[in-house]
């Protein structure tokens, strides 16, 4: 066959509305980046697809590691949550100031190339909370910790395990390829299940230094406390107390990391 370019009709979606196609017709509605498909009577035809993906960019995110982006990003993800067609939130490359945690409280997968950098955060960067199939890729994680900031802190402040991602009660989720540093873990399962944490990369900041007096549950990169078949395979974690704590009840799950 040859090649040959198909171009369709295309108008805005007030013009979609006026407009009653002939039978099987498909045009784009470029306000929605849709393909629409006409029967030869409904005034607008019927949306067929859309495009998937929630760009950041596109809420007003800059990337530029000054500008607070926190409200443009929960934009984002509250605009795929609330589509059953948007379920995918892109994050360019560039560094993301977040003052602020973000939430995420239906499906959708958090990706790109991008690095998420706490300001004045003090808890998870993201949190999932009794939601479900969320997905987070490729991204990188910057926070503020350091050693000095760490022996600052009194032994009580220290055990307040504290994590980029924060999962509580949640099932068939997953955080795979990111990277992170600055911060003393990377995800916190809280009685989750059949969740997938694999291929990270998280560097500490203890250094060779020897184990804090404190308790060491609160600098593992990975902690998993109570929940079944989850899997926390292939990540490695330096300058850590630990790679992973398998916390209370969590002897049901799956665990083979690098340190």
């Amino acid at each position: 066959m040859s090649n040959v370019q198909v171009q369709l009709r295309r108008g805005t979606t007030a013009q979609h509305a006026v407009y009653t196609g002939p039978q099987g017709e498909v045009t784009v509605d470029t306000d929605q980046n849709a393909l629409v498909l006409h029967d030869g009577a409904t005034a607008g035809g019927v949306e067929m697809a859309r495009k998937r993906v929630v760009n950041v960019l596109d809420y007003g995110a800059k990337g530029d590691g000054a500008t607070d982006d926190t409200s443009a990003i929960q934009a984002a993800i509250n605009a795929a949550s609330s589509s059953s067609v948007h379920n995918r939130i892109y994050i360019p490359k560039g560094t993301y100031l977040l003052n602020s945690q973000l939430t995420i409280s239906s499906e959708v997968l958090l990706y790109g190339e991008g690095t998420l950098k706490e300001g004045s955060l003090t808890d998870a960067t993201i949190l999932i909370n009794n939601t479900d199939n969320v997905g987070i890729a490729g991204l990188s994680f910057e926070g503020p910790e350091t050693l000095s900031t760490w022996e600052a802190l009194t032994a009580g402040e220290r055990q307040s395990y504290k994590a980029f991602v924060k999962f509580d009660n949640c099932k068939n989720g997953y955080v795979i390829n990111t990277r992170s540093s600055g911060k003393r873990g990377v995800v916190y399962l809280y009685d989750c299940q059949k969740m997938q944490i694999q291929g990270n990369r998280h560097n500490g900041f203890f250094g060779d230094i020897a184990t804090p007096a404190s308790n060491p549950n609160y600098y593992s990169a990975f902690h998993c406390s109570g929940g079944r078949e989850n899997h926390l395979t292939n990540n490695e974690a330096y300058s850590v107390g630990s790679v992973v704590l398998l916390g209370r009840d969590s002897s049901f799950n799956i665990v083979s990391n690098t340190s």
